[in-house]
């Protein structure tokens, strides 16, 4: 094969995708209860948009939260395990990943 041969193909990757590392990065960290609403939109969404860096990926996540956990903390971890996971995947890194705190759970 031709070295010189360069190919120009498009594929998208679904906000389904996105939605699905960021639930389970969200797993991986302590205190996090439960996910009540994930949220992905952006430029990469946009049909035939070409995959590169620098392109719009922002993610919203409305967490529940336990009592016991420091909320800062959680939220950048969590903020931090989904970076690493969707640039991992896609080579993407998302511009922002914002964390809504929806509830906070009380263990009795």
């Amino acid at each position: 094969m031709d070295k010189s041969t360069s190919y120009d193909w498009n594929f998208n990757i679904s906000k389904g995708v996105i939605e699905s590392l960021s639930k389970i990065a969200v797993s991986e960290v302590d205190g996090i209860c439960a996910i009540q609403k994930t949220e992905v939109y952006g430029d990469l969404f946009q049909k035939n948009t070409r995959l590169k860096r620098g392109i719009d990926m922002i993610i919203d996540l409305y967490l529940d939260v336990s009592s016991d956990c420091n909320i800062n903390n959680a939220a950048v971890k969590v903020q931090r395990k989904i970076i690493s996971a969707v640039e991992q995947t896609t080579g993407i890194q998302p511009e922002y990943v914002n964390i809504y705190i929806n509830d906070i759970i009380y263990h009795v």
